[in-house]
């Protein structure tokens, strides 16, 4: 799970420099003493919580680690990034650590933003509500290393090298750092654990008139009358230009010998750059589909990448959630406000769906 906090650093406007700095530091293994005698040096920072608050921060990227009580030492990912790395490879590293990092750029792709608008989009789309401190110290981040700039109207925007740098993250399969509600679980929203899934990249192979059967009749009306274009999907209004919805969608898997297909009822995918990535599967059970769907279907959703899949138990009136990317399981009524947490604010019609052709999608 990705932290919500940037932490700490003496100084977050030259947090390449400083990083590098505290890392060589920490080639040996360092006490925490050590580590207050150096910051005091180096910084002319005495107070020790704030140098506890600059160790977890280190440790929260990943780059240092404890190796004995209080005795902490470079990570081999930290020691591979000192010897090898620049800019890119640091914010990827706290991209990959740190909660609404990649993400504030994609925020800043389409507009400027001030960082109260920020601050509002974090906790909109991510349900994080940040201080300003919070936001200011990424946005001190990118400003260092020439990825966002600010103008007199103290509107931040992507500059080109940061809209280039964007391209090469996948938030999909980052994005993690979703706060999870506090309130005590119900019997129908028990967490479970499971095996996390990757994201795999797919292109649109097909897409034709007549590209693929159309899943019967029956299954067109399944997917209607179970209500869950009412209750269920919701799609971020912001980001609807780069998600796609296909009915009755052919997946495929590219290298394998068997040439296994899946045809979820509904699927979720992004698509942008040429790049397709997998988001959602939704499987519509019936009484004389249940065995093929929870016990061949469920295992496909995994085996070919998808991080969610949505179980719609017509029978019961159940929604029953695969959460793959962030490790749960979870159970809803059909009258739970229940939203993808990537998507809110638009309402997917599926009768409109019921217009599209069947769409072939291979995965690489």
């Amino acid at each position: 799970m990705r932290k919500e906090s940037i932490g700490y650093l003496p100084k977050f406007d030259e947090a390449e420099d400083c990083i590098c700095d505290l890392l060589e530091f920490f080639k040996e293994e360092k006490s925490s003493i050590k580590l207050e005698e150096y910051v005091e040096t180096c910084y002319g920072i005495k107070n020790r919580n704030t140098i506890r608050l600059l160790q977890n921060t280190l440790l929260n990227y990943g780059l240092i680690r404890e190796t004995e009580d209080y005795i902490f030492v470079i990570t081999n990912e930290g020691r591979q990034w000192l010897q090898h790395g620049g800019k890119e490879e640091l914010i990827q590293i706290i991209h990959e650590h740190i909660a609404y990092i990649g993400e504030l750029l994609e925020q800043l792709e389409k507009q400027k933003m001030s960082r109260e608008e920020l601050q509002n989009r974090a906790l909109q789309y991510y349900g994080i509500e940040f201080n300003n401190t919070d936001i200011t110290r990424r946005l001190q981040i990118f400003k260092s290393v020439g990825m966002v700039r600010v103008n007199r109207h103290k509107q931040y925007e992507l500059t080109e090298y940061g809209s280039q740098f964007l391209q090469k993250i996948t938030l999909e399969k980052k994005t993690e750092g979703i706060r999870k509600s506090s309130a005590p679980q119900t019997e129908k929203q028990q967490e479970f654990f499971l095996s996390p899934a990757e994201v795999p990249e797919f292109e649109l192979k097909a897409a034709t008139e007549n590209g693929g059967k159309k899943e019967d009749e029956c299954n067109i009306e399944k997917i209607i009358t179970c209500g869950l274009y009412e209750k269920v999907i919701k799609y971020i209004e912001d980001y609807k230009s780069f998600y796609k919805v296909a009915l009755a969608a052919k997946v495929q898997c590219k290298g394998d010998k068997n040439r296994k297909e899946l045809h979820p009822d509904i699927l979720i995918y992004r698509e942008r750059n040429c790049s397709r990535k997998l988001v959602l599967g939704i499987e519509i059970v019936m009484s004389n589909t249940r065995n093929d769907d929870f016990l061949n279907k469920l295992f496909l959703y995994k085996c070919m990448g998808f991080p969610e899949c949505w179980m719609v138990d017509y029978m019961f009136k159940k929604i029953l959630v695969f959460d793959w990317k962030n490790n749960h399981f979870s159970i809803h009524d059909f009258d739970d406000n229940l939203e993808h947490k990537e998507f809110k604010g638009l309402l997917i019609n599926l009768e409109e769906l019921l217009q599209n052709h069947t769409q072939v999608l291979v995965i690489e």
